[in-house]
């Protein structure tokens, strides 16, 4: 024979602890996210700097640089 208070608690205690494994299966999940997330920011950035070649400098126009060295040639001095 069954005993009904055994059955009802052991009922409420399953119910319990499948609600607490939800809970924590959920909080493995969002950390697992997390993680994912950093790891692909971490590549991101390692992987830019690895193809961001710096730009070579702008010449400034051969009339610009007439001009200030015509002004530093007045000014009796070449810097």
């Amino acid at each position: 024979m069954r005993n009904p208070w055994l059955t009802l608690w052991l009922n409420g205690a399953d119910a319990w602890m499948g609600a607490a494994r939800g809970l924590s299966f959920a909080e493995i999940q969002r950390e697992q996210m997390r993680m994912i997330h950093e790891v692909g920011q971490r590549a991101i950035q390692v992987w830019a700097v690895a193809w961001m070649f710096p730009w070579p400098a702008r010449q400034r126009p051969i009339a610009e640089r007439m001009a200030a060295l015509s002004l530093r040639v007045v000014a009796g001095g070449r810097g």
